[in-house]
């Protein structure tokens, strides 16, 4: 099967899974997804003859001239899903993403729905990891949920366990397709496979852009996806966002994303008593990460080891302002001395 045919017919099938199981994505859902599928969403409503997509907004966001095709009231919140234009994506799909929104925003479910569109290949193999079994738990049982239950997929398992305890969660369909969660305190274990999709749970608990480069390899022969859902919440994740903003055209970032963006989970009141500006919890960077689903400065801190970044070696003569005079001046005499 050609690659071309084998993702129309994942994204064909991750329709019939959302169709199926009632779901709608967020905006900011459907641009990473959209984006894997060789399409880029734009933040306006379509017109007669334009390629769509729907999406659920606050009727507080309803732009004009959009189409509202339902109205719902979430949480008290009236909310409408509404169809956005879309368009074919430069360099077609990406097959590295990153949804980097702020806390609650339906990252986990969205990751989950997302990888629903693989269980229509035979033989297919996504793997979700996450610093510990338990990390990929929420996305195993979204999976779970929307291909097994009744009122999802209602597929029979070849074979079915869930034992986060126990280091064996896995679902294998009747077709050969395996979704698998491992751990990536073995990531011993995660080398030598060819790999249809990963799924990073959690990504900004991994040591380290290495998590993906240290598997990619599993990827190439069948032009598989990497996937990370995650808060901005450590320097070595904005690599994704620079190469996802136009730096690769095989990597897409979905950044900058509010908590309301959610109205199953957002809550006015908690974010009032988090917010710096209102004596808040919070300080204003993690605020900023946190609420807003910003990339934060991260003052104060240094990368891992394991970027290789040679700067994290501190002398008097590199850094004279973290020494004492009188140990820069003996340094400063003995390095004379010695020339």
């Amino acid at each position: 099967m050609d690659l071309t045919t084998r993702d129309s017919l994942v994204a064909q099938f991750r329709r019939r899974v959302y169709a199926t199981n009632g779901i709608t994505l967020f905006p900011h859902q459907a641009d990473w997804q959209l984006a894997s599928e060789g399409w880029t969403l734009l933040d306006a409503a379509a017109g007669p003859g334009d390629y769509y997509t729907s999406v659920l907004v606050p009727t507080s966001e309803v732009r004009y001239g959009e189409v509202v095709v339902e109205s719902r009231l979430i949480n008290a919140i009236p909310c409408s899903v509404v169809r956005r234009r879309i368009v074919p994506r430069d360099g077609g799909p990406a097959h590295v993403l990153a949804d980097l929104a702020a806390f609650k925003s339906g990252k986990s479910w969205s990751a989950a729905a997302w990888g629903t569109g693989f269980a229509c290949l035979p033989n297919a193999l996504v793997q979700l990891i996450g610093i510990t079994y338990s990390t990929s738990e929420p996305e195993f049982n979204y999976l779970a949920e929307f291909l097994l239950s009744e009122r999802g997929m209602n597929m029979k398992p070849a074979s079915y366990q869930n034992d986060k305890r126990g280091g064996r969660m896995r679902i294998l369909l009747r077709n050969g397709c395996e979704f698998e969660v491992k751990s990536y305190e073995q990531k011993e274990g995660l080398k030598g496979k060819k790999v249809t999709s990963y799924i990073f749970s959690e990504a900004y608990q991994l040591p380290g852009l290495e998590c993906y480069t240290g598997v990619s390899q599993n990827l190439r022969e069948l032009r598989g996806f990497a996937l990370f859902p995650t808060t901005p919440d450590r320097p070595w994740v904005g690599t994704l966002h620079d190469y996802g903003h136009g730096r690769d055209a095989d990597f897409h970032c979905t950044c900058n994303v509010d908590a309301a963006c959610n109205p199953f989970t957002f809550d006015q009141k908690a974010r009032d008593r988090d917010d710096p500006d209102k004596g808040g919890l919070m300080t204003r960077e993690k605020y900023s990460i946190a609420w807003l689903g910003k990339l934060g400065s991260f003052v104060g801190r240094v990368y891992d080891f394991n970027r290789g970044d040679d700067s994290r070696y501190f002398s008097p003569l590199s850094h004279p302002g973290l020494w004492k005079p009188n140990i820069l001046k003996e340094e400063v005499e003995h390095d004379h001395a010695v020339a």
